[in-house]
Parts: C-alpha cells; structure tokens; sequence
C-alpha cells in the first residue's frame, strides 16, 4: 500500500506542507529536521508519485540535454569529450532531484517536427551542446521554452555558456613565443568538413594570429584537408600516407605548432613520429583544447587546460536558476580558460 504525505507527516509532527517541501529539497529547513523527514519517509516505504508531482507543480523535474554526433552511423561517437559535459550536468541535477534525459541525434538537420520531445512538454527545459545547424537551432528557440547553449555557435545576451577561446588561442601562441619559437604553424585550418564550422575555430585562430602580430612572429598555416579524416576508417592508412609528406615539408626543426584539439594533436605527433621527430625535442607543440582522453594518454602535452565537467554543472545550475525565477534570464557567461598545462612539448 502507498505510504502517503500525510502518513509521514503523522509520524514525524510536522505539516504536510513541510514535509512535502523537504521531500522535494525545496524550503529552508534545518539539516537535523531534514534528516528526520527523509529518514522516516525511507524507514516507512515512501516512493514519490512523479505524475502527480508534475500534475501539482507543473514541472516534469526532467532535463533533457541535445548533443550532436556524426551524421555516419559508423561514426556515431567522433565527440566523447561531450560525455564530460555530461557528467558535470547530471551531478548538479542529481543534487536537485532531477533526471537527465539524453537527447542523441544523428542528424540534427532533419529533426521531425512531430518530435515527442518537442512536442509533449515532458522536459522542463534543454542544454543544448556543440555546432548544431542554424535553422534547428531556431526550431529549438520556438518549441522549447528554456534553453541553456553550451559551447555552441549561439551567442545571445542570456542563455549562454562558452569559453573566451580567443584568449585561448592568444595564450598557446604566446606561450610558444615566450619558450623562444620565432616561427608558429596552425595546424588545424578555418574550415572543417561542415558548413558551419565550431566558433572555437575562428576564435582560437584570430588569437594566435594577433599574439605574432604584437610579437613581430610569423605564422603558417598547415595545409591539411581534415575533411579527409571524416571518411570510413578503412582509408586512414592512405590519406595518413599522403599528409606525412606536407607534415616532413612544413614540420621544420624549431618551430612551434598550436593544435586546435586532441585529435590534431595526436594526429600531429604520430605523423611527426613517422621520421623520426618528437615534440618537446625537434619542434614545439602546444593544445589549445583538454579532454580525459589527453590527460591519460599524454600527460606531457602542453595545452589550455578545459574542465568540461564544470562547465556542464555550471550550464545545468543556470537552467535550474532559469526555472525557479522564469520572469528574470540569466546573463550569458563568458568564462576564461583554464590555467595552462605547461607540459614538456615545447
């Protein structure tokens, strides 16, 4: 048989009001009172009827969170450092008493109008991350009511969380300037294989690119198609081949190179490998990016350092704000990178 409120309520001395309140961590309630509630509530059986709840506050206490993975099915995962924005989000809904609800699509592109998501109100609100399309983006803005960007190509006064990755870029490069490198190569291009591309790119570009200006330093880019790299991994083997050629011609001893992430930096290192060079020792290379990922499997990389887990519980604590105060949005934030991973490659 349910065990109800008032049962609780009974038992404790409290009010239903009050018991209700600490149940669902609403209220101002001391910690000791707080126990005795929860405590008595598990001892007796309870279990919260959620669609009841929801019915009475009109709130699902459900968060769905939208994260874009590759159009291949054969590359469905291509962004695991999402999953430490993840984390950080459904640690802090977790302390709420609220459920994520992933949001994983394929092609954001052709995103059904006749989505359930989007359709049947049972989300609260979204935390949007990484490079969706523009016009899915705007079907977001108009069926959902509350939404958090992270790390996205959207940047609006309220409702948005990034880091100021051309202070990134700015750092890597006057980190290798200052190590003594007279000569920097970008190695990551301005365009990738979509037609629109992550703002990092720009940003961490148009950094280093003002950092050798005020430094009188030159700058090279690395002419690389990445687009290649998206195709069936079957041909890797062939396009590694071909690029290992441009990196012998432009990988010249002494010289500084500044990969946008871990994938252009692992990708940098092995090729530079293949004749025989090693950063740290014939040429210097620092990430303007961090994942798990790098920090377990080179540990030595220089880098900007990007604590996703953080970000996430930051994105999930201003949705969370949005929805308690619906009349007041809150400011975008703009936060600057992380300390600088010095490393021993460069």
């Amino acid at each position: 048989m349910r065990v109800t409120l008032k049962e609780i309520a009974a038992a404790t001395g409290m009010s239903i009001p009050a018991v209700s309140h600490i149940l669902n961590r609403r209220g101002n309630y001391s910690p000791k009172t707080c126990e005795k509630v929860i405590s008595t509530a598990e001892k007796m059986g309870y279990r919260p009827n959620s669609t009841a709840r929801a019915m009475r506050s009109g709130k699902t206490r459900q968060i769905g969170v939208l994260i874009l993975n590759s159009e291949s099915q054969k590359h469905k995962y291509h962004y695991m450092a999402t999953y430490e924005f993840i984390l950080g989000i459904n640690e802090y809904l977790v302390k709420k008493n609220y459920i994520l609800s992933l949001i994983h699509l394929g092609n954001v592109e052709k995103l059904e109008e006749n989505s359930r998501v989007f359709n049947e109100n049972f989300l609260d609100g979204i935390i949007v991350i990484d490079s969706i399309p523009k016009d899915t983006c705007a079907k977001i803005q108009q069926q959902v009511k509350n939404v958090i960007w992270l790390e996205t190509n959207v940047w609006e006064k309220h409702c948005c969380i990034r880091r100021d990755e051309f202070k990134v870029g700015y750092q890597a490069a006057k980190h290798l300037i200052q190590k003594g490198y007279r000569e920097l190569l970008w190695c990551g291009g301005l365009e990738l294989e979509s037609s629109e591309p992550h703002f990092s790119i720009a940003q961490r570009y148009a950094g280093v690119k003002q950092a050798t200006e005020e430094e009188a330093v030159s700058l090279k880019d690395l002419s690389i198609n990445w687009s290649l790299w998206r195709r069936e991994l079957k041909e890797w083997p062939k396009i590694f081949e071909m690029e290992l050629l441009e990196i012998k011609k432009q990988l010249t001893k002494d010289i500084g190179c500044i990969a946008y992430n871990p994938d252009v930096l692992f990708w940098l290192k092995d090729g530079a490998a293949r004749f025989e060079r090693y950063a740290g020792r014939d040429f210097g290379v620092i990430c303007c990016d961090e994942t798990a990922m790098l920090r377990e499997w080179y540990p030595d990389a220089a880098r900007i350092g990007f604590d996703r887990y953080d970000f996430g519980q930051k994105a999930a604590e201003m949705l969370l704000a949005s929805l308690e105060d619906i009349k007041i949005k809150p400011e975008s934030l703009l936060l600057e990178p992380k300390v600088l991973v010095e490393g021993k490659t460069c």
